[in-house]
């Protein structure tokens, strides 16, 4: 029995150092990203006098899901050209459906 509780202590002390640097650097590049999201929409929306349904929809989301993908291949999921399972330019797009799809279902929940 105790055995048992050391060796579940120790596989969640290994999942923790290996996935804790790649957490880490997941929030951070999605805390900037909201942030920027953020700063794009009151920019848009207070500057440029664009609406805001308007520079929420294609602006905002548009650059912040830009800047997301970026910042998620690029910094926080980096691997080499070899290691990686697709291009970049299918990452993108499955990037894409994915958020698209998560838009669709949340706005179908809301109406």
């Amino acid at each position: 029995m105790i055995q048992n509780g050391k060796h579940i202590e120790s596989s969640l002390r290994r999942l923790s150092t290996q996935f804790g640097p790649k957490a880490v650097k997941f929030c951070i590049v999605r805390g900037t990203g909201q942030i920027f999201g953020s700063a794009v929409l009151y920019s848009l929306t207070e500057f440029l006098h664009v609406y805001y349904i308007y520079s929420n929809w294609a602006a905002a989301a548009v650059i912040t899901q830009i800047a997301a993908f970026t910042g998620y291949k690029y910094r926080a999921f980096k691997l080499s050209t070899t290691r990686a399972a697709y291009s970049t330019k299918t990452q993108f797009v499955i990037h894409w459906m994915v958020w698209a799809g998560g838009l669709g279902i949340a706005t179908g929940f809301l109406s």
